[in-house]
């Protein structure tokens, strides 16, 4: 795999080597289920940084007439992504399929969506070879949790081209963290499709009259760390384009 120097993020020198940006999250976008009481998904291309294409949802669902919403919410800029959910929660009999986002099919996610969730995809238009990485890297900051029925959790997931999907669950604590890509049992990273956060309300059966519910946290300094062998590959290549620029 060929590393590109643009994707080395300045902000990880001398703390993460080699640091890849997958997205830097300085592009804006928002899906926010929060205004619309129902799911937003948004599809953007452009230079995030490895990743091509970058997903967002948020979903919503009026939690039955007057007694309120839940929602979910992804907003990314200025170098952060916040995710968050909130409103009350109701009974479902939905589940969440990671697949249905990073597919385009939200005919399904509006009638199967959990009620509080939120989620940003990072899509190959083909696909990644990141064979030559150990670790996904990234910071989480301002992580709250309020309200009754309320279980949060962060999970990956990372699906490839050859149709493999495994959920890695992240600890919620505030501060910098390393997900290994050997954790991704079965993954083909050098044929990978998409990686993405997932971030949620799991107590799905609570009871409307217990009161709204809400988590929230931003993530940031997102990428990956290549191989030491490889990393010292991009310092050679640096150093020879200095060399014939002399």
């Amino acid at each position: 795999m060929v590393l590109s120097a643009a994707c080395v993020s300045a902000a990880h020198a001398g703390v993460t080597p080699g640091f890849v940006s997958i997205d830097s999250f300085q592009i804006a976008s928002t899906a926010n289920g929060s205004t619309v009481w129902n799911n937003v998904l948004t599809d953007d291309f452009g230079a995030f940084g490895a990743a091509e294409e970058r997903m967002t949802y948020g979903g919503g669902r009026n939690a039955g007439g007057f007694m309120g919403k839940a929602y979910g919410s992804v907003d990314v800029g200025s170098g952060i992504m916040t995710m968050s959910y909130g409103g009350e929660v109701g009974a479902s009999n939905g589940s969440f399929n990671a697949n249905n986002v990073a597919n385009w099919n939200p005919a399904y996610l509006v009638d199967q969506a959990p009620v509080q969730t939120a989620q940003g995809v990072f899509a190959s238009t083909t696909s990644f070879n990141w064979s030559s990485g150990t670790a996904f890297s990234f910071d989480i900051a301002n992580y709250v949790s309020n309200g009754p029925s309320n279980s949060p959790l962060l999970q990956m997931v990372a699906t490839d081209n050859d149709g493999n999907t495994f959920y890695r669950q992240v600890a919620l604590l505030n501060g910098h963290v390393d997900v290994n890509f050997s954790d991704f049992t079965g993954i083909n990273f050098s044929n990978l499709y998409y990686i993405a956060f997932q971030f949620d309300n799991t107590n799905l059966s609570g009871s409307l009259s217990g009161g709204p519910s809400s988590g929230s946290l931003q993530i940031s300094n997102f990428g990956y760390v290549p191989a030491p062998g490889a990393f010292a590959l991009l310092g050679l290549a640096g150093l020879s384009a200095r060399r014939r620029r002399a």
